[in-house]
């Protein structure tokens, strides 16, 4: 897997490598979700207040995105991919939870969708391990909600904010 890298296959990713990508595409959000509706209104964070809850959560995907490299095995790749999901889904809501600094808020939000988009893209991956569609893990492809997180991290960080 390379990252943000289109047409290339995960598998090939090294742990170390894996640990890199999580950190930055995927380095993070925190603090505990809030209803939407007390969203409206609320201050946007400042720039140090964002980088903070940016990397809180970041720790643990690089648990789980550093074993997607690993998986000796499809079923443990599948079993892998199942918990990213999992992970991914938190991890949206708790980005929708922040209000970002109106400067970057627009990157934000692309952030957001491509979390949400990378978690959508994960379901039918894990159904093809699960049937057998796949039986190489060096084929499975990069999926393009990865690409998207790449990006939207890559243009927040370049905005001067440290989120990974």
């Amino acid at each position: 897997m390379k990252a943000g890298g289109a047409g290339g296959c995960w598998h090939t990713l090294t742990p170390a490598a894996a640990c890199a990508l999580l950190a930055v595409c995927l380095g993070g959000c925190g603090g505990g979700a809030k209803p939407a509706a007390s969203l409206a209104g609320a201050r946007p964070l400042s720039k140090a207040q964002y980088s903070r809850q940016m990397t809180v959560i970041g720790k643990t995907f690089q648990r789980e995105v550093a074993l997607i490299a690993t998986a000796p095995t499809i079923r443990a790749e599948q079993l892998t991919l199942t918990r990213l999901e999992g992970e991914l889904g938190v991890t949206e809501t708790k980005l929708r939870a922040i209000v970002p600094p109106a400067p970057i808020q627009a990157d934000h939000a692309r952030l957001v969708e491509a979390i949400g988009e990378f978690e959508a893209e994960l379901g039918p991956l894990i159904a093809k391990l699960k049937s057998g569609a796949i039986t190489d893990l060096g084929t499975i492809p990069v999926p393009k909600g990865e690409k998207d997180i790449f990006n939207a991290v890559a243009a927040i960080n370049k905005a001067g904010y440290n989120i990974g």
